[in-house]
């Protein structure tokens, strides 16, 4: 198959839910799973989608009671109803919908939920992101099987001014590959020209209240006449800006933008794409 066709023909939904599941994409999988009709399904097919179903929801509900916690101890009761209530309904197990009511519940009586309630409903690898995925996966077999990595990077680099470009490949391995962000928010919808821009990272919301099923710009960059600009959607409360990533992201953005070089180094505690990792900071009173 040729690329084009693999990026403009209309796919299979189940093989699109399939691969989805496979790259852990769990809110694409729900989407897909809703639109799917089953009444002209073979059997198996039927049971190996609702497997699917019932773990991206599963994992979804699990993400968002942990988040909901957090977003309670911190204070945003708004934010953590909205969790808990998304966690009651994206759940497909009878006893993780069970703790995700009995977190509401304790919200409403104005405590906490018990915290065997959150850690038991986290059978699904922690995110700790509200939001942003990796914005690359594993790829399931038969898919993109004639993209190597080095036809993809030079697709990349094709969209990028020459000196960028340079940049770009000079950044390290580290840095090019898909990182897991710590708990965060995945801006959508971005407005504006998007003139003179060069996008360095997009990110997947896969809390299940996305208002895109798409990747969004993260992370870019902007050159005007003589001036340069670094822009990041990330860090948006005091355990965003503890994820190595933003850290780094923004450390290299800023040097950039006030230099035209990038010296400062990926450390060797910056984030995978299934361990997000964080430095947890000291305030001072």
């Amino acid at each position: 198959m040729s690329f084009l066709k693999k990026m403009f023909g209309k796919q299979d939904p189940v093989d699109e839910m399939r691969q989805c599941h496979a790259r852990q994409d769990w809110a694409a999988v729900l989407n897909i799973a809703a639109r799917i009709d089953r009444d002209e399904l073979d059997e198996g097919v039927i049971v190996e989608i609702n497997d699917w179903e019932s773990q991206a929801g599963d994992t979804l509900a699990a993400m968002n009671l942990e988040e909901g916690s957090w977003a309670q101890k911190s204070g945003n009761l708004l934010r953590a109803r909205e969790d808990y209530q998304l966690a009651i309904e994206q759940a497909r197990s009878v006893q993780l919908r069970e703790r995700a009511e009995q977190a509401l519940a304790a919200l409403d009586r104005g405590e906490l939920p018990p915290e065997e309630t959150v850690a038991e409903a986290s059978p699904a690898l922690h995110a700790g992101c509200n939001s942003c995925a990796p914005a690359a996966g594993p790829v399931p077999d038969g898919v993109e099987a004639d993209l190597d990595e080095e036809t993809r990077m030079e697709l990349l680099l094709a969209t990028m001014p020459p000196d960028l470009a340079e940049r770009y490949l000079a950044a390290g391995a580290e840095f090019q590959q898909a990182w897991l962000t710590a708990q965060d928010e995945c801006y959508a919808k971005l407005r504006g020209p998007a003139e003179n821009m060069t996008i360095l990272a997009t990110g997947k919301d896969v809390s299940g209240k996305a208002p895109t099923d798409r990747h969004e710009p993260m992370l870019m960059v902007l050159e005007y006449g003589n001036g340069r600009v670094f822009h990041t959607t990330l860090g948006h409360d005091d355990y965003s800006i503890e994820s190595v990533g933003f850290i780094i992201s923004f450390l290299r953005g800023t040097e950039w933008a006030a230099t035209g070089k990038v010296t400062i180094p990926i450390p060797k505690d910056f984030p995978t794409a299934e361990e997000s990792i964080s430095r947890k900071f000291e305030r001072k009173k």
